[in-house]
């Protein structure tokens, strides 16, 4: 005889299915998308001037070389938080379905202690998580802010030297910003993404 976890089955199977739609919708709305327009503004980059393509193009491999710095504590941290969310809901199923014998027994204080410190546990994780995804968040957005700067810092200079006109140089003015944006968009979403295929990943382990 074994004794199933019926409760952390249960949990398991509604957290994948919900996180799975959450990273198709993810992928599909939001990375993609932005990718592809972030291709596209350093085709124009390298086309206009291969000065702002050098400069965006350290920008982004910075941003990998932090990104694979981060990626595996995301993915741990998202794992330990799954497994203590699913110990949280077993605890409580097994509760519920021996719910006569904890009264009977006078051991409804207890089964309280244990509640309350599996609770503390995971609030301690999640915590965790959400301070590690938030130095991701920062690291990446100070990245775009200093790719951003240096383009026109180098728009400028390009400018004073004669090397591209007025009309170049508010266009590019224009298309940084918005480049800026975008970075900013997906250095927010990636972090998030992130913890969620951990979470998937530890789900259908």
């Amino acid at each position: 005889y074994e004794d199933i976890p019926v409760g952390e089955h249960l949990a398991r199977m509604d957290e994948v299915s919900y996180r799975i739609t959450v990273f198709g919708l993810s992928i599909i709305k939001d990375i993609i998308p932005l990718t592809l327009v972030i291709v596209i503004i350093n085709i124009y980059f390298a086309y206009t001037h291969k000065g702002l393509f050098l400069t965006t193009g350290m920008g982004l491999f910075i941003s990998s070389i932090v990104a694979l710095f981060f990626i595996p504590k995301c993915i741990d941290i998202a794992r330990i938080r799954n497994q203590s969310y699913l110990n949280i809901n077993e605890r409580i199923h097994d509760s519920y379905g021996n719910l006569m014998n904890i009264y009977l027994n006078n051991e409804s204080k207890k089964e309280w202690t244990n509640y309350d410190k599996n609770l503390a546990n995971f609030s301690n994780i999640v915590t965790s998580s959400m301070m590690n995804n938030r130095n991701f968040i920062i690291t990446l957005s100070v990245i775009s802010f200093i790719t951003f700067a240096t383009i026109l810092v180098v728009n400028f200079r390009l400018f004073q030297k004669g090397s591209i006109n007025k009309t170049a140089f508010i266009t590019i003015m224009m298309v940084a910003s918005y480049y800026f944006g975008f970075l900013s968009r997906i250095s927010r979403t990636v972090p998030d993404l992130i913890v969620t295929s951990g979470i998937i990943k530890h789900s259908e382990e």
